[in-house]
């Protein structure tokens, strides 16, 4: 068993172990180096005096170019079961109804000489730049296993009504008097806020994914040169068709599918059942952002498969962005 120290200003705390990891991928945040990749900076020191903080080489995916943030309650008095002190935290903009997800990778070393459990937290605000009242008693995610190993935690919720802004809490409880306790927090992220768009559907429109994604369809008859709109038929949340003159004879299915998780895309797919001219126009209405997708007239049409287009402004759009 190796031992490695955390050096926190004057003050020194070991880490009984080296923590097993497993590997994690490139993950979507809208949060200042939640990854910790070389240094605490974004995060605020909180419960000085209680809570010693510092940058750590442990790292949740073994990586020699990045680190942990390591947190050690020191308070010389236990807390209260449902009590944490905050050892870092970090202020982001969310909005009210916005969906939104945290998670963090945590780790408690074993055979340390007291007991407790660490927790990542949001807190909503009312105010921008967490001002304000808080909305709603926090949401937490809570690691208390000290066995070595990394563990991911996470919590998805909902913004408060008046919502503005939200702090990102890493907090650490010990359970006995006296003594010290450590964890290590990595890959810390929160994302999300995306709300319902403004999409009136109607006889040529489609709204889809959360009545976000206004979609028409422009086609040309080859014959006389005449272009006119398509024909809407919803089906299902992301998903809808559209004909040309024959309610009978469908002749494109499209979907918009949410991917912003672990990809930070809205996906675009399309199956054109046509050798006909057409224009397939996508439009968020929360962004304005819109895409187009033709086919010329005579040739086979291919299936769309936009991975890319809407990308992390749509998942992250401006009124949320960090």
């Amino acid at each position: 068993m190796r031992l490695r120290t955390l050096a926190i200003a004057a003050v020194a705390f070991t880490a009984v172990a080296v923590l097993a990891s497993t590997p994690t991928s490139a993950l979507i945040t809208q949060l200042n180096n939640g990854f910790f990749d070389s240094n605490l900076s974004g995060w605020t020191a909180s419960a000085v005096g209680n809570v010693n903080v510092a940058w750590s080489t442990y790292d949740a995916s073994s990586s020699s170019s990045s680190g942990s943030a390591g947190l050690q309650d020191v308070d010389p008095s236990a807390m209260a079961s449902n009590t944490y002190w905050i050892g870092l935290k970090q202020c982001t903009s969310a909005v009210a109804g916005g969906s939104y997800h945290l998670s963090a990778v945590t780790g408690i070393p074993s055979g340390q000489s007291t007991t407790g459990r660490i927790a990542v937290v949001v807190t909503y605000w009312s105010g921008t730049n967490c001002t304000g009242s808080k909305l709603g008693p926090p949401t937490f995610a809570i690691n208390t296993h000290a066995d070595f190993l990394w563990h991911t935690v996470g919590s998805d919720t909902t913004a408060p009504a008046g919502t503005q802004s939200a702090s990102i809490g890493l907090d650490i409880q010990k359970d006995q008097a006296g003594g010290a306790f450590v964890g290590y927090f990595d890959d810390v992220i929160f994302y999300g806020g995306v709300v319902s768009g403004s999409c009136t559907a109607d006889a040529t429109h489609l709204c889809l994914t959360g009545n976000r994604f206004r979609v028409s369809m422009q086609w040309t008859n080859y014959n006389n040169g005449v272009t006119a709109a398509a024909h809407a038929v919803p089906f299902a949340g992301e998903t809808g068709f559209f004909y040309f003159d024959d309610s009978n004879n469908l002749e494109l299915m499209v979907k918009v599918h949410n991917a912003c998780t672990g990809y930070g895309h809205y996906w675009v797919f399309a199956a054109a059942t046509t050798n006909v001219g057409y224009t397939l126009t996508v439009r968020d209405t929360l962004t304005g952002e819109t895409h187009q997708y033709s086919n010329a007239a005579h040739v086979l049409s291919p299936a769309i498969t936009d991975q890319g287009d809407f990308g992390s402004s749509s998942c992250f759009p401006a009124s949320t962005a960090p």
